[in-house]
């Protein structure tokens, strides 16, 4: 089998939840949407890819996550970030979140974005595709099943939405 792009969608989501400022004890892991923005309040996704479909002999030259922009609000820059640590898409809170409140918990994530997107409100209704090969490739290497990052901004003001594994277009 020859070297391939891997895209990760909602196909291969094992789960996703957003995190938010404005109700740090809620869970929002059966929500149809996810959400990103800084400011007030600030929002976080968490998602994880399920990677045991892809075959071990499989050689992968690089890999995206795509996901469907419903609302853009304006310019941000969403940076994808890896999560090292498990978390729970039914319990997974603000205040419970493996990144921490104020994204500084190096131990259970890399505070560093491995690919960043630019949103610019013009992008509603569109396919978003952040790079991930390097922490697909070491997750992949290593034979852990699981990839999980968060959707983070600094930028404040604008807020956007994407349509979570839970969305049905009915």
């Amino acid at each position: 089998m020859g070297a391939e792009t891997v895209k990760l969608n909602s196909s291969y989501t094992l789960k996703d939840a957003y995190v938010t400022s404005s109700s740090v004890n809620t869970n929002f892991g059966s929500d149809t949407s996810f959400f990103v923005k800084a400011g007030t309040p600030k929002m976080t996704s968490y998602l994880t890819f399920n990677l045991s479909a892809f075959s071990s002999s499989q050689i992968i030259d690089s890999a995206q996550f795509c996901s469907y922009l419903h609302r853009d609000q304006g310019t941000q820059t969403i940076g994808v970030f890896q999560v090292y640590s498990g978390w729970s898409e039914d319990t997974i809170t603000w205040n419970n979140q493996p990144c921490g409140t104020n994204f500084d918990n190096a131990t259970a994530c890399n505070l560093t974005s491995e690919s960043s997107q630019i949103t610019n409100g013009d992008l509603q209704e569109k396919w978003t595709c952040w790079n991930v090969t390097n922490m697909l490739s070491v997750q992949y290497s290593s034979n852990y099943n699981n990839l999980s990052f968060a959707l983070r901004t600094s930028d404040s003001g604008n807020e956007d939405m994407f349509y979570s594994r839970e969305y049905t277009n009915s």
